[in-house]
């Protein structure tokens, strides 16, 4: 069995990862320290759960798309679309916020300017969303056949319904 396989890359990842984070005030000066500091402990503490139990995150996934596989393609789509724009807009005003000091000026831009902008996201975010079903699926898989590969049982999955 060789030491550096998937689950040690993806530790080892995520550990770098954290470091990042945490060094990033050290080269950098930030708006709102604590506020960047309770976010970096957050990101840690999901992190550490992945660092600690690789598996609980993969199975917590089969456990939310087998019960997501059941509903619609446009469904999942529209859903995951909703949670990408929130995703994306809070990534686009409160992490220049906490970093810089300062939101971006969309109000000053024109009219046109600023439904173009929403246009742009609201297509990346359904595009995103669509192309993360077949990539959700792909990962089910993948991930069933590594865990009845270890012998693993996966009737857990179904134990939600």
């Amino acid at each position: 069995m060789k030491w550096f396989n998937k689950e040690n890359a993806e530790r080892v990842m995520m550990f770098g990862f954290l470091m990042i984070l945490y060094a990033f005030p050290m080269m950098y000066d930030v708006a709102y320290l604590w506020a960047y500091i309770a976010v970096v402990v957050i990101a840690t503490l999901f992190g550490l759960e992945a660092l600690v139990d690789p598996l609980k995150p993969k199975r917590r996934f089969l456990k939310k798309w087998y019960r997501n596989r059941k509903r619609s393609p446009h469904v999942n789509a529209a859903i995951n679309s909703g949670v990408f724009f929130m995703h994306f807009t809070i990534g686009l005003f409160v992490f220049p916020l906490i970093i810089e000091g300062q939101v971006i000026p969309l109000l000053e831009l024109h009219a046109a300017t600023q439904l173009f902008l929403i246009a742009v996201t609201l297509l990346f975010t359904v595009g995103v969303a669509y192309l993360s079903i077949p990539m959700n699926e792909r990962r089910y898989e993948e991930v069933i056949v590594r865990l009845e590969n270890r012998e693993e049982d996966v009737d857990f999955i179904k134990e939600t319904d």
